[in-house]
């Protein structure tokens, strides 16, 4: 097992829903009263209703943390705002997760403009993590971009949820971006390391940050 060091260490949690952003979600109001409800039901039903794909972070990642909320037809700008507001930060991962090798930068760039009339962030975090110099280079004039170190696999079905929580026991580090999908692939693995790795780090000492 790593050992980590007496240094102010920094944890940045992430997940990045690998999901499409579908046409017809785009006019898609939310109404719903949420009362004490887990972070995961709200988010799960804020997609349901709209088709959106949400990537968020928080100081303290729990998806069983309560939220109290209501919306009646509330336009989903308006409900991330919300979102954003309750310590989370909500980012772009593009309206079709294209991957930037296989297309071109006009189509690439044309993908996130789309998402971003409905998403009101400057965060990006690109579909696979990876993307064309060009791509970059243009994105970089509107978006701050957002990496990762240590992606946990969680997504593959091949992987066992321990392999997942090991992952994330032998790579973290101070900074470390961690990314946990919550996608229905994923969630036998979510389920089961994400908040043993969250209080595996914080019993390590490791303080959680917002981007």
């Amino acid at each position: 097992m790593k050992q980590f060091s007496n240094l102010k260490r920094a944890f940045l949690p992430c997940l990045f829903v690998l999901l499409t952003l579908p046409a017809w979600g785009q006019m898609q109001p939310v109404t719903k009263n949420f009362r004490k409800t887990p972070l995961k039901n709200v988010l799960k039903e804020v997609e349901a209703q709209t088709g959106l794909s949400i990537m968020y972070d928080t100081r303290e990642l729990n998806l069983e943390r309560p939220v109290t909320a209501s919306f009646d037809r509330t336009p989903v700008s308006q409900v991330l705002r919300e979102v954003l507001d309750r310590g989370h930060a909500v980012g772009n991962h593009s309206m079709h997760h294209l991957q930037g090798f296989k297309v071109t930068t006009k189509r690439y760039l044309r993908d996130i403009a789309e998402a971003s009339r409905l998403i009101p962030s400057d965060l990006y975090r690109p579909p696979h993590g990876i993307m064309r110099w060009a791509q970059s280079a243009a994105l970089k004039e509107h978006f701050n971009i957002v990496m990762y170190d240590l992606i946990t696999r969680d997504y593959s079905r091949k992987v066992p949820p321990e392999e997942v929580l090991d992952n994330v026991k032998s790579y973290a580090r101070n900074g470390s971006i961690i990314v946990f999908h919550d996608s229905l692939k994923a969630e036998r693995n979510l389920r089961y390391a994400l908040p043993r790795a969250l209080d595996w780090l914080a019993d390590r000492g490791f303080t959680f940050a917002r981007l």
